[in-house]
């Protein structure tokens, strides 16, 4: 009976390849290689050790750890079913409840509900109906202020997630024929949950919002705007449009910051354009006048 992981991880590899038609033999091999970096061979006392050394892995997220155990069980299944391992192991393996905390960092949830009540009622009411999918990408829209094509066009090899704050880098954007330079993206603290339950960090090169119909296509902006018309005329709710959710994270950042930190969020080259999704307010006029009375 062989123990040596790295050469039972090909064989079951190799059966992997055979048995499935998509992407999972991809997202088999990203996560079986972390059980050979921490496991020698496969008796029970590495298996748990490499999975305590999962547990308190802070650099990555907990639902990214969560599929990885997902995929060790699945392993250790094959092989107790191809007599790779006698069959005491795996009831042992199912015995154990590892748990997965969550960094501070993703720990979130309050600060985005309370940034998300921010947003119109209209906005608001829409949301409680949407499917999840079309939902977190409003929510992201929102929260960054990014154009609803950059969005949906994310992949997980876009974003950064060892900064602080999570950014993407995006080449391929509405003004990258005049500026040529990379479109940044930053993502608040806030948008970080929405984000960590969508990345795909087996298939980095999938896209983290792909079209039910088609996943080897990105969710087209015309269905999702067809999806929220439909359901404010089903729920007979007030119509917006994507970009007033743009237009909302342009004033609330000029209104607690600055021209320039929504002109860098909304990735304008010109602080002029940025000015017509933020027009300067009476109150931001008259905090001006106040601040001149000591000039003279």
């Amino acid at each position: 009976m062989r123990t040596d992981v790295a050469y039972v991880v090909a064989c079951y590899l190799e059966h992997a390849n055979e048995i499935y038609t998509s992407r999972e033999p991809k997202n088999l091999r990203s996560s079986l290689a972390l059980l050979v970096q921490h496991c020698r061979g496969l008796a029970p006392r590495e298996i748990r050790a490499a999975l305590r050394e999962l547990e308190h892995d802070r650099t990555r997220s907990a639902n990214y750890r969560r599929k990885v155990w997902g995929h060790w069980k699945r392993f250790l299944a094959w092989c107790v079913e191809f007599e790779e391992l006698p069959s005491f192991v795996l009831s042992e393996v199912r015995a154990w409840r590892p748990r997965f905390p969550e960094d501070p960092a993703f720990d979130v949830t309050p600060q985005l509900r309370d940034d998300l009540t921010k947003l119109p009622e209209r906005v608001r009411q829409t949301l409680e109906h949407l499917p999840k999918c079309y939902r977190e990408i409003v929510q992201l829209i929102a929260l960054t202020g990014a154009r609803p094509s950059e969005i949906l066009g994310l992949r997980s090899s876009d974003i950064d997630i060892s900064s602080t704050p999570w950014v993407a880098w995006l080449s391929r954007h509405k003004t990258s024929g005049r500026s040529r330079r990379p479109r940044m993206l930053v993502f608040p603290p806030s948008a970080v949950k929405v984000l960590d339950r969508n990345l795909r960090p087996f298939t980095p090169d999938d896209w983290l919002f792909p079209s039910h119909s088609d996943p080897e296509k990105a969710v087209p902006y015309a269905t999702l705007a067809q999806a929220i018309r439909r359901t404010n005329h089903r729920h007979k709710l007030a119509s917006w449009q994507l970009y007033d959710l743009r237009r909302h994270a342009a004033r609330v950042l000029r209104d607690s910051q600055d021209l320039q930190h929504a002109q860098v969020a909304l990735g304008h080259t010109r602080a002029s354009t940025t000015e017509i999704y933020a027009p300067a307010r009476c109150s931001d006029l008259a905090a001006i006048a106040q601040q001149m009375e000591g000039v003279l």
